[in-house]
């Protein structure tokens, strides 16, 4: 669940790329307000948003903290 202290809250999934660019995360699919849907590269994740992500397991702190969890 993305929250407001998520580093990566509106930001174009393109620019994520430049911004994380070692972090070898793929987010296929988003659920917000009761709709899924896959982004694209233009979308941004937003506040309340479910996200689901393909990530490198060896970088699961990495991708938690880039999307403002630290759990």
């Amino acid at each position: 669940l993305i929250r407001d202290n998520c580093k990566s809250l509106n930001i174009k999934f393109n620019e994520l790329t430049k911004k994380y660019p070692k972090l070898e995360a793929n987010i296929i699919g988003i659920n917000r307000e009761d709709k899924f849907f896959i982004p694209k590269k233009t979308d941004s994740v937003k506040k309340d948003d479910k996200i689901y992500v393909v990530i490198n397991s060896s970088q699961m702190a990495e991708t938690l903290d880039a999307f403002g969890h630290n759990e």
